[in-house]
């Protein structure tokens, strides 16, 4: 076992509670569905996935529902287990306005669940999202439209005025896309032919940080400097009591 000095002994004695008390693997059920299904949907590639999200391990999501919400005895524990939605949480608010990669990361079944982030189904969902947000790494990049099915370009004549922003905007498309099919194009004549796909510009995730506790202790905790540390400590007390409930298809969808 690992030093325990840094973590409270009231802390480490409410933990090892878990041991006998079966009460604290109430959510394992729904935390293995839930990761399943992003495990499912991120781990291959798609419009603004390039890199496929790692395996995530359902009992990292379950350590930090055991270290966030103090375990069952806790008000907490039977609404808001992962925190998310506690009062002036900003992870809450990332997702509700789609910001970073959560509108990526998220269905559309939890961004109209959000009002029910009280739920411990929608919250434990809402939790992993937002993990798995700040795991994700990428940039802005210029998309096809999937709905422009044009074999050829289209054109676009230039006008007095006209400047690869402003045609970007009035034929929607990118000013990526206009310079890709208009190399060597750097000066715009009224009457020029300009040729274009219809694009947006939009988040793509490229890469994926490490799960660890470290990680996890500085993308989704705010404050707690033992946090890693009880993360490690609850990890190494699964491996004492291994144990790996049926995944529910019921929850699906929430």
């Amino acid at each position: 076992m690992q030093n325990t000095g840094k973590l409270s002994k009231g802390w480490l004695g409410t933990v090892n509670k878990r041991l006998t008390d079966p009460a604290w693997d109430k959510y394992d059920i729904t935390i293995r569905t839930v990761v399943s299904e992003y495990n499912n949907r991120l781990g291959k590639k798609s419009r603004n996935v390039e890199v496929p999200m790692p395996l995530l391990d359902w009992k990292w999501i379950k350590a930090i529902i055991w270290v966030e919400s103090g375990g069952p005895t806790n008000a907490s524990w039977n609404t808001r287990p992962m925190q998310i939605g506690n009062p002036g949480d900003l992870a809450l608010s990332v997702l509700q306005k789609g910001d970073e990669y959560s509108s990526i990361i998220m269905n559309k079944d939890l961004q109209l669940s959000l009002d029910q982030i009280n739920t411990p189904q929608v919250n434990i969902k809402a939790g992993v999202a937002y993990l798995i947000n700040r795991l994700a790494k990428g940039n802005i990049k210029s998309l096809r439209d999937g709905s422009d099915n044009s074999i050829k370009p289209h054109e676009y004549p230039v006008e007095k005025g006209d400047s690869f922003s402003k045609i970007s905007t009035k034929v929607g498309t990118t000013v990526p896309e206009l310079k890709i099919r208009n190399p060597g194009v750097s000066t715009l004549k009224i009457g020029q032919k300009i040729k274009y796909f219809k694009a947006s510009n939009e988040r793509v995730i490229q890469e994926w940080r490490t799960v660890s506790s470290i990680t996890i202790a500085k993308k989704y905790n705010v404050g707690d400097p033992n946090y890693s540390a009880k993360l490690n400590y609850v990890l190494e007390l699964f491996i004492k009591k291994r144990k790996t409930p049926p995944v529910d298809s019921s929850l699906k969808g929430y």
